[in-house]
């Protein structure tokens, strides 16, 4: 006998209905080589350009929206460049990704410490799987096709990246049920916080290859939870949060 009386009942629509959320983020390989060891095909190629992208699948974790998932596809090289010759679609996924890591670690845009200038760095593309962080559910409706056949579907993105510095992270973080502001499209009245990275412009410029320089892992990490201790006993207390193990979801 197969019971159905325990299955969901089906939703109406495949969209989720804009609201704030907890992400689990997770990249689905493409097939091709990255830029740093631990990245072996992992990028997507671009049916169009010579654009490389990350192929982002996020998770809502809890709530009436838990487990509903939405997709971005994060350039990281190729496409459009600017007058520098720069990826303009990679200076916009350094961005957001950045914003992830401060949102999934609690550090402020603003924290230039020694402490948080070492959490932002990261050994390679692949340390973003399992990365938890805040952000602003939106829906973008489908904009018009190319051969003029109608608009793609409408699909959900990620509007904002919440980061410390705003007020409501620290709620959604605990899973907590964040109302959005009343006033319609507000609640990304301060989404820039997300998309003004403290390097600015001139950091840009860096090529992806360069997040391989730093050799500890993620700041998350998942080989962070042996470093820790040692690196207590011989270094003085104050140095003792740039080692930080991180959520404890990637220490286990």
């Amino acid at each position: 006998m197969l019971d159905f009386n325990d299955a969901e009942p089906q939703r109406s629509g495949d969209l989720i209905p804009p609201c704030y959320a907890k992400l689990k983020g997770v990249i689905r390989p493409g097939g091709v080589d990255g830029y740093a060891p631990g990245d072996q095909g992992l990028l997507k190629a671009s049916n169009s350009s010579d654009a490389m992208m990350l192929d982002f699948e996020f998770t809502v974790m809890m709530g009436p929206n838990a487990n509903r998932k939405l997709f971005t596809n994060m350039v990281v090289s190729g496409g459009s460049v600017d007058e520098k010759g720069v990826s303009k679609g990679w200076k916009v996924s350094k961005s957001i990704m950045r914003a992830m890591v401060e949102s999934a670690l609690g550090i402020r845009p603003d924290d230039m410490s020694p402490a948080a200038v070492q959490k932002r760095q990261l050994p390679n593309f692949a340390a973003f799987s399992g990365i938890e962080f805040a952000a602003l559910i939106e829906v973008e409706k489908g904009k018009p096709k190319p051969d003029g056949s109608g608009n793609y579907d409408d699909k959900n993105v990620i509007k904002t990246v919440i980061t410390p510095d705003r007020a409501e992270w620290q709620a959604i973080m605990n899973g907590q049920d964040v109302p959005l502001p009343a006033k319609a499209g507000g609640a990304t009245g301060g989404a820039p916080a997300a998309g003004k990275p403290a390097w600015g412009g001139g950091a840009a410029t860096a090529s992806p290859p360069a997040q391989a320089k730093p050799a500890a892992g993620p700041a998350w990490g998942g080989n962070g939870g042996t470093q820790p201790a040692a690196q207590q006993q011989a270094a003085p207390a104050q140095q003792q949060p740039a080692k930080a193990a991180g959520p404890a979801w990637l220490n286990g």
